[in-house]
Formats: structure tokens, C-alpha cells, sequence
């Protein structure tokens, strides 16, 4: 008999993904394949988490927008579901 209430994966658990570009020098653009949920979303360049509107808009569910341009070979983490 177990202790506890047993894990269940309902609709309630969402999954999130993951998806890193590398920039090209003026980027500020990014398309999500397949797309994200608005207001679930991080983006992370170069490994710092940044805030949204001061450093990046996503409004329309597919494109990432960065409001600074990165610099070539900047890394761009986006987390989202």
C-alpha cells in the first residue's frame, strides 16, 4: 500500500520546452516552431534571464523579439509551453 497521494499527469501538467538559437550580429527576431502559450514564456541571452517589456516582446504566440539587437554569436534560450 503506498503512502500518499499517487503522481498523476492530467491536463493540469503542462511540459515546457526548450529551444536555443545562436544570433547573428543585429538579430531581434525569433521564430518558435510550432509556437508558445502567451505570458509562458523565459528568454535567457548568454545565460540571463530577461524581463519582459524592457528586453524582449512575444505578443503574437511564434516570434520572440528582442527590444537591445544581439551581437553575433550571442546564445538565445527560450523556455516556453
Amino acid at each position: 500500500m503506498a503512502i500518499g497521494r499517487p503522481i498523476s499527469i492530467g491536463s493540469g501538467q503542462i511540459a515546457s520546452k526548450n529551444i536555443s538559437f545562436t544570433a547573428t550580429s543585429g538579430q531581434t527576431i525569433f521564430n518558435i516552431p510550432g509556437g508558445y502559450n502567451l505570458n509562458q514564456i523565459h528568454v535567457y541571452r548568454n545565460g540571463v534571464r530577461l524581463n519582459t517589456p524592457a528586453d524582449f516582446s512575444a505578443i503574437d504566440s511564434s516570434n520572440v523579439t528582442l527590444l537591445s539587437a544581439a551581437a553575433n554569436g550571442d546564445i538565445i534560450d527560450i523556455v516556453y509551453v
